[in-house]
């Protein structure tokens, strides 16, 4: 998995000697201690594939060190339930440059993939560019040691149990949903339409100025027609989702609206801001208000039932500011989030296709 990341970083931007800067995930521990101690600023990369254990990690850590230590993450979801003068500070990736200007934070842990140059080069520059020096930096490289087979299965192994259980009140994570769409409408598109905001503004950039032929001829055929793109604001863990409506217009005016499933948060007011200068004014936000007493997890559920119904029923006419997404549906007799929840977790294929039909016939219904 590392490969390519060890050649990036034998590169000649890095001044010294590769092998002090390029750590075991073991080592991070004592390294914070040791940083932490310092004057200087340091900024830390965890480098590994989905499931390697980055998250967890930096979640135990956040509970070990003081206020000076920053967390960039957009997968750690933290309840602000911290009261003690001694809480870490959570920035989302897009927040990195406005975390650089806390005098207080003296190491920087950066929870993200950061497996090539250009995953964790923006933020590598933006610290460069607030006087970090390169010496300073350090990656550390989550593995279980296997050679490459065998760590690819591992992987695959802990995906697969992080997907088995899906609880009632879990939040519906990236493999959850693409799992339930994959079974129930295998046609839709899927993994390049559920994006992290920081891929947000370049999957909306490459429809408003095409740069291929294809891409050209695509925006043509898409000009003054509704599309959506779903966004799970905090990737694979599914902190919060919502739905991206957009019409490509002439002129480069086009319309974009965030669709909230509940009033609208603080993770869809940043997106708003993310996609601000792209668009050269705000995209329209607006609030479902689906959100019940005690709810942080629904939001997902709702997304995911939007997305199929747009899918079948949006013409150009659409307006997402004013006109109704249908609430989610009982399915055989269950609310929405039990029947994704039981279609998940159901194990005999004979029940689960019994359980797709139903929903496909739901679909047929309000189709």
């Amino acid at each position: 998995f590392f490969f390519a990341m060890a050649t990036d970083l034998e590169q000649p931007w890095l001044v010294g000697e590769p092998q002090t800067q390029l750590f075991h995930s073991a080592t991070l521990s004592s390294w914070l201690t040791t940083a932490l101690v310092g004057n200087e600023v340091r900024v830390a990369f965890l480098c590994g594939a989905p499931g390697s254990g980055k998250t967890e990690t930096t979640r135990k850590l956040h509970k070990a060190f003081s206020s000076r230590l920053s967390i960039v993450s957009d997968d750690l979801y933290l309840e602000n339930n911290n009261s003690t003068k001694e809480s870490v500070p959570l920035y989302s990736s897009e927040q990195f440059a406005m975390a650089l200007q806390c005098p207080d934070t003296k190491v920087f842990l950066i929870d993200d993939r950061n497996t090539r140059f250009e995953y964790f080069s923006p933020r590598l520059l933006a610290a460069i560019a607030k006087g970090v020096q390169l010496k300073n930096f350090a990656w550390f490289v989550f593995d279980f040691g296997l050679p490459e087979d065998a760590e690819v299965q591992k992987l695959i192994n802990i995906e697969q149990v992080q997907l088995a259980p899906l609880k009632h009140e879990d939040w519906l994570r990236t493999s959850h949903f693409q799992c339930i769409l994959e079974l129930t409408c295998p046609k839709l598109p899927i993994t390049m339409d559920i994006l992290a905001p920081g891929n947000v503004v370049k999957f909306m950039e490459q429809w408003m100025k095409p740069k291929t032929k294809r891409m050209s001829e695509e925006h043509q055929a898409r000009l003054g027609r509704w599309s959506h793109v779903i966004c799970n604001t905090s990737r694979g863990m599914g902190c919060h989702w919502v739905l991206i409506m957009y019409r490509l217009n002439l002129n480069d005016d086009h319309d974009v609206h965030i669709l909230d499933p509940y009033p609208t948060t603080g993770l869809s007011v940043n997106l708003r801001v993310v996609l601000t200068p792209l668009l050269h004014r705000p995209p329209k936000l607006r609030g479902m208000g689906h959100q019940r007493k005690g709810d942080s997890w629904r939001c997902g559920y709702f997304v995911l039932w939007w997305h199929m119904w747009c899918h079948h029923n949006i013409t150009d006419d659409f307006n997402p500011s004013s006109s109704p997404l249908p609430v989610c549906p009982t399915v055989a007799g269950r609310e929405w989030t039990d029947f994704c929840s039981d279609l998940i977790n159901q194990t005999d294929p004979v029940q689960q296709q019994e359980a797709v039909k139903k929903l496909k016939d739901v679909l047929h219904v309000i189709h």
